[in-house]
Parts: C-alpha cells; structure tokens; sequence
C-alpha cells in the first residue's frame, strides 16, 4: 500500500500576504528536527521558503511572499499542502472561489477545465481537526468532512492575531467568523466546538440572528462524531440571511449570544464589511 503523505490545509485569511501559520498538530509530523527551509511547489513552480519558528508557533516566512505573488494567490483561496519529507517540499492545490482547481495560462484565470474523475472503489472519510490537519482514513461509509472550513476568534489556527484590524467587545459571549467562499455559497454556518460546547448544550434548536430590527429565523443542527465530539451548524436560514445583508468573501461577522432561555438561542449580529470603500461595522 502506497504511504500517505501527510497533508494540512489552509483558507487565505486576514493578512496572509507575508507570513502562514503552519497548523500546531502538524508540527509533529516533522518529528525532533524542524527544518530550517522547505520548498512550495504549484502549478510546476518551486520557491523556497522559510520555515520559522516564532514562540510556540511555526510559519512559512521568508519567501512566502514571493510564492503568494507567484500563483497569484487572494483572499479566499483554499490551499492544501501535501508533505514530502525525504525532499523537504509540499506540493500545494490551490482552489479558487468557484471552489475549483485554479489553472493558468498566459493570462491569470480560474476555471474548471475537465470534469472530475472519481475510481469507484473503497471509501474514504476525511477527518479534519480544528486545527486543519487533515487525516484520510480508509472506511465502508461515504466521504464527508467534520468541522471543516471554520474560522473562529478563539482558535490557535489563526494566522495573524497580532494583526486585527477588526475589533469588537462584550460582556455577553461570542464568535468571530470571517467569511470564506464557501459560508457565501453554501446553506451553513459552522458554530466553532468551543463556543457550542460552553454556551449551546440545550436541548433548543431553534436559533434567531438580529441586526437593528430585522431578525432571522434559523435551525441548528447537531451530529456527532464516532469519537463523540459533537459538531454544530445553523441551516435552514444561513442562505437567506447571507443574500438579504450581500455579504461578501473576507467580511467579518460577531456572532453576540444574548439570549438562552427556550426556545431559542438569540444571537445579535455585528458585520464588519472588509476590502470596501468605508469599511465599518453594520
């Protein structure tokens, strides 16, 4: 059987554009020795990057700009690293957001140029942890990913704390998402585990999201996981909700719980529009 390369995956967040945090559960796979510099391959080009060590946290630094400008990376692009230890170097997929496979000619463009090929055969199930390291492990039952694509405030897996433009307080608990492509096209919203497991353990299952004085009405669903963690997102209204506010790749949403007695969970929410003329909260 052919070794499984270990893989991590990242969505290009905040300022991505000089530095990328390397997932703290992936720094494992490197074993005693962390190497000093490492190679980025994508798209048939190779940069050299450095891998740095800044506290408890590991980053590509050095030469990370340079491969970002390279493949013509932005804000939203999905990058899964795949590790080749015996030469040092990650190949690097990088999808866009049509949530394909980005492809260039002369021209920078994205585009899906052949239909995807799949082997019929055994199963996989793709396990992601909150940190984005990803685990494929073969299995009878149908592909599908836990906790996958979810950003919060109070996750290590952040690239850039330090660097915040975006800031908001409150006695009351809340989250912090900043939306991906995949929230703007998609019917869920992911709750990070944290957040459900200290503030959404009722038995309710009716959310409400309020800004000024319109309000949605929203569904949560829970699932579990063979390893018993439970996993939370709010459906059956996301759509809506991200249509009605023209909410956009990169904005910033505060989810602000200010109310738990049955039947609902009422969160009031504070979107911060990012890359526009006149950003502010709404």
């Amino acid at each position: 059987m052919e070794p499984i390369n270990p893989s991590f995956f990242k969505i290009l967040i905040n300022h991505f554009s000089t530095r990328l945090q390397i997932p703290p559960s992936f720094m494992i796979t490197f074993g005693e020795v962390i190497p000093n510099q490492t190679i980025l391959e994508a798209f048939g080009k190779n940069v050299e990057v450095k891998v740095e060590k800044i506290g408890e946290r590991l980053y590509f630094s050095n030469g990370w700009s340079k491969f970002v400008k390279a493949n013509n990376l932005e804000l939203g692009d999905f990058l899964l690293f795949k590790y080749f230890p015996d030469h040092s170097k990650f190949k690097v997929t990088v999808y866009g957001k049509t949530c394909c496979v980005k492809q260039f000619n002369n021209v920078a463009r994205e585009r899906c140029s052949e239909p995807v090929k799949v082997k019929q055969g055994r199963k996989r199930k793709l396990q992601v942890d909150t940190e984005g390291f990803v685990e494929a492990k073969r299995m009878k039952s149908e592909f599908y990913s836990t906790e996958v694509i979810k950003i919060d405030s109070d996750s290590s897996s952040s690239d850039d704390d330090d660097d915040h433009e975006t800031e908001f307080t409150s006695e009351n608990p809340f989250f912090q998402v900043q939306l991906p492509f995949s929230y703007i096209a998609g019917n869920y919203l992911y709750i990070p585990a944290r957040f459900f497991s200290e503030h959404m353990m009722k038995e309710s299952k009716k959310v409400r999201f309020e800004i000024s004085r319109r309000s949605w009405n929203m569904k949560l669903r829970v699932t579990q996981r063979r390893s018993g963690a439970k996993v939370a997102t709010i459906s059956n209204g996301w759509k809506r909700f991200v249509e009605e506010l023209h909410l956009q790749v990169g904005d910033v949403c505060f989810f602000e719980l200010i109310k738990t007695v049955d039947p609902d969970f009422v969160f009031i929410v504070h979107v911060y529009r990012r890359d526009r003329e006149n950003s502010k909260f709404v």
